[in-house]
């Protein structure tokens, strides 16, 4: 599988950027390579990363809180 931007992953699994950002600075997990530093800068995210925001997308709709999901994606 190729990289996607932020903007791609959304397109494919129907995740809103702002929660594949929003879970990247939580700590569940980051960009298989960032280009540039802070706001604005180009994430690309590898097939690992797609099936944790599908995993993490599934657990939301399961109501869990962040807290929760954190400890279950730990162990993966």
């Amino acid at each position: 599988m190729k990289k996607l931007r932020a903007k791609q992953v959304e397109d494919a699994i129907g995740v809103p950027v702002r929660s594949i950002i929003h879970w990247c600075e939580k700590g569940f997990l980051g960009p298989d390579f960032l280009f540039g530093l802070g706001y604005g800068s180009t994430r690309w995210f590898g097939e690992r990363e797609v099936f944790l925001f599908s995993f993490l997308k599934t657990l939301r709709s399961f109501g869990m809180t962040v807290p929760k999901m954190l400890s279950i994606t730990s162990v993966l």
